[in-house]
């Protein structure tokens, strides 16, 4: 078994069929997606929530450019089958607190992906807020699977893509036109190329 503490929810639609854990409610070093076909997950699997992982039976790899937990199916990482997923996920009785580790976007590597951050004194890129033609973060015509918006460094003009996924309840609102800190998931883009 392994065990982690739940920091995705598909409560809103921007996760589908997936549970994303890491080691640590606090400071943590290493998370990873576990494929679950079924939905919805938060009812019973909601963020904070620490879960023990029965590993036998599981096929680790990459999936979408992250580490991943299914079943094998020819060669390849697969959903837990809903049928299953008492067989491979057991709830703890405890629930926490997560605390998002604090990062800038110029430390981004692939030892942060899978984990709950922090990135502080960010934007929105001005093209997609100015003039009063706010850009929403899903919502658009050139949406087709995700929203990407480019979040922009005040400190060191780094920039990182926020995605979102156009299935999310949130899709419609307007991308905010202040600065400040945002909360997520560190991850890879859908084709894993960036």
């Amino acid at each position: 078994y392994l065990e982690g503490y739940v920091i995705s929810t598909d409560e809103g639609g921007n996760f589908f069929e997936e549970i994303i854990i890491q080691d640590k409610l606090e400071n943590p070093t290493i998370g990873l997606k576990l494929l679950v076909d079924s939905n919805p997950l938060f009812t019973r699997y909601e963020i904070g929530r620490k879960i023990y992982v029965k590993l036998d039976g599981l096929t680790a790899g990459i999936s979408n450019g992250v580490l991943a937990l299914g079943i094998n199916n020819n060669n390849s990482i697969a959903k837990i089958p809903s049928f299953q997923e008492d067989e491979f996920i057991i709830r703890s009785a405890e629930v926490g607190a997560l605390v998002p580790l604090s990062v800038e976007i110029t430390e981004f590597d692939d030892t942060l992906e899978n984990l709950y951050i922090q990135i502080e004194d960010v934007q929105f890129n001005r093209n997609d807020v100015s003039n009063g033609n706010s850009t929403t973060f899903a919502a658009e015509p050139s949406d087709e699977f995700d929203g990407e918006r480019i979040l922009e460094s005040c400190t060191s003009s780094s920039t990182a893509i926020l995605s979102t996924s156009t299935f999310a309840d949130f899709k419609s609102l307007n991308l905010p036109s202040n600065r400040g800190a945002i909360n997520g998931i560190l991850s890879r883009d859908f084709f894993d190329e960036f």
